[in-house]
């Protein structure tokens, strides 16, 4: 699955709703929460499906956690029209967008029925070729500590929110 198979699908509905396919993307950035029109919590997260096709995707209600930046994870998109205008000549131009849910659990997922197509996903999640013993999420936890320090010229995330971690405050 990809966002060319979105594409086919983008106009139809299932009851109210747009249809939704689900597909196996990497997370590549999360640029951060906000809220919609209407009130809904929104993440404007970067993934890049199968083929290697990149594109920025609004994931509604929670989205994917940092720490899965880089991972393989599903996301079930639907695929929109829009337009904006162009800043430098003032222009309206149109797009396409993609909008959807990041699936927290697939399993769960499709044992629950919600899965929006009789399609499958073709592609298994990416495992990590990790050594025994290796926890890369301590690891990313560790590069976020350490890049906040850096940011915060010395004041590493511990201090700022004042975390102890002789008292399990800092997964670290």
């Amino acid at each position: 699955m990809n966002f060319q198979a979105i594409q086919q699908i983008k106009g139809q509905k299932e009851g109210n709703y747009p249809k939704r396919l689900d597909m196996y993307a990497v997370l590549n950035e999360i640029k951060g929460l906000y809220y919609n029109t209407n009130q809904t919590p929104c993440t404007d997260c970067v993934i890049t499906d199968t083929v290697g096709e990149k594109h920025k995707v609004i994931i509604y209600k929670d989205g994917p956690p940092a720490r899965l930046i880089g991972t393989q994870q599903v996301f079930s998109l639907y695929a929109y029209d829009g337009t904006y205008t162009d800043k430098i000549t003032g222009q309206q131009k149109s797009y396409t967008g993609y909008s959807g849910f990041w699936v927290d659990n697939p399993q769960r997922h499709q044992q629950a029925g919600q899965q929006s197509s009789s399609q499958t996903p073709q592609t298994p999640p990416q495992q990590a070729n990790l050594p025994q013993g290796i926890d890369i999420i301590q690891i990313a936890e560790r590069i976020a500590c350490a890049l906040e320090k850096i940011a915060n010229k010395g004041q590493s995330f511990e201090e700022k929110y004042n975390l102890n971690e002789e008292e399990g405050d800092c997964l670290i």
